[in-house]
């Protein structure tokens, strides 16, 4: 797998949890080849997933990730080296 570096929220976000999550899902995705539940992903950032929840809504909304009918997250890939910040 190639390394994809995503276009971060943070510049347009005080909190740095999206970035953070991206970072997680897109290494995930990189090292093992397929989507990983946001369970892992809250436990890895120590974290609810329930408290996960508006994090993926706004990196789904500005389509840095995508989700699985099952509820899995990865890295939208087709987005690489366009601006997706939230203004």
């Amino acid at each position: 797998m190639t390394k994809t570096k995503l276009t971060p929220l943070q510049s347009e976000t005080v909190n740095p949890r999206p970035d953070e999550i991206l970072q997680h899902i897109t290494e995930f995705y990189e090292q093992y080849g397929y989507p990983v539940t946001q369970v892992w992903v809250a436990k890895k950032i120590g974290i609810s997933k329930s408290s996960m929840t508006p994090y993926i809504k706004e990196l789904l909304d500005a389509n840095l990730i995508l989700k699985t009918l099952a509820g899995q997250v990865y890295p939208n890939l087709k987005n690489e080296g366009v601006d997706n910040s939230i203004a």
